[in-house]
């Protein structure tokens, strides 16, 4: 899990992760549910998908490997319900609060958060709003990375998670905090 303010270094810190572990080929894919279009596939060995059907056809291509997910009609449930039938994958869902909050979460990604361990399926969950994120998110999360917040409601939180909110509160951009759950 990446919890930080906007523009403090989240999606860096998470490209580079997955550029390090793409270079290692420990994973057969990477999914990544772009919200916001940070990820670049022009720039880079990503590949653009806008329906499940363009997901399915390229992977039928073995060197296809890194998805990002440009679905502009909001089927998440629907990614979630193809992804938890394949295996050995990371799925990158940035602002992860615009999927689930608080009292909703969806039954595919539910499953993918509870069972997802035993296909292999790592999640890597990225939101600027902590406080905002379905408590099964965090709950099953077991490294957490933690950018500046000065919110009161998401330092609540945080310090819930037994972080040291002082230290978060200082913090600079690019800066985080890091804790094994």
């Amino acid at each position: 899990m990446i919890l930080g303010k906007k523009g403090c270094g989240k999606t860096t810190l998470c490209k580079r992760l997955l550029n390090q572990i793409l270079k290692k080929r420990f994973y057969s894919f990477v999914f990544i549910w772009d919200y916001l279009m940070e990820y670049y596939p022009t720039k880079s060995n990503y590949h653009a998908v806008y329906s499940i059907k363009d997901m399915a056809n390229y992977l039928l291509h073995p060197e296809t490997r890194v998805f990002v997910i440009r679905d502009y009609e909001g089927n998440f449930d629907l990614y979630c319900q193809f992804i938890i039938k394949l295996q050995n994958l990371i799925f990158v869902i940035e602002e992860v609060d615009s999927v689930c909050n608080p009292s909703f979460i969806s039954a595919n990604f539910s499953q993918i958060l509870r069972y997802g361990r035993h296909r292999d399926i790592n999640i890597i969950a990225i939101s600027r709003r902590p406080a905002e994120i379905n408590r099964l998110v965090t709950a099953l999360a077991t490294d957490i990375i933690c950018f500046r917040f000065t919110e009161p409601r998401d330092l609540d939180y945080l310090k819930k998670l037994d972080f040291d909110v002082e230290k978060i509160k200082k913090l600079r951009d690019y800066e985080w905090e890091y804790k094994a759950l």
